[in-house]
């Protein structure tokens, strides 16, 4: 009697990473109406969530909404489409 075992291949798939985008700090402290050297200081101090990337600090949408949150500052706008607008058509 021959036993012949094959192997299942496995139909999960890794799920896809997902490419970070990460914003101009120049935007964030446009969208915020403070300086540039404010937001700097904000991530310095841990007031403001960053992702450090080649020795620089880099923000995300997400870090900019956490922020917002956390300190009760309300927009008619939010920064997702505060970019969309300065960037539209370029």
């Amino acid at each position: 009697m021959t036993v012949i075992m094959t192997e299942e291949k496995s139909t999960m798939r890794k799920p896809r990473r997902r490419s970070t985008r990460y914003e101009k700090t120049q935007d964030v402290a446009d969208f915020l109406g403070v300086n540039v050297s404010t937001i700097q200081n904000y991530c310095i101090k841990g007031k403001m969530s960053f992702h450090e990337v080649n020795g620089y600090r880099k923000i995300t949408i997400r870090d900019v909404e956490k922020y917002q949150e956390e300190n009760n500052i309300h927009f008619d706008q939010t920064f997702r489409q505060f970019l969309e607008e300065r960037y539209a058509g370029k």
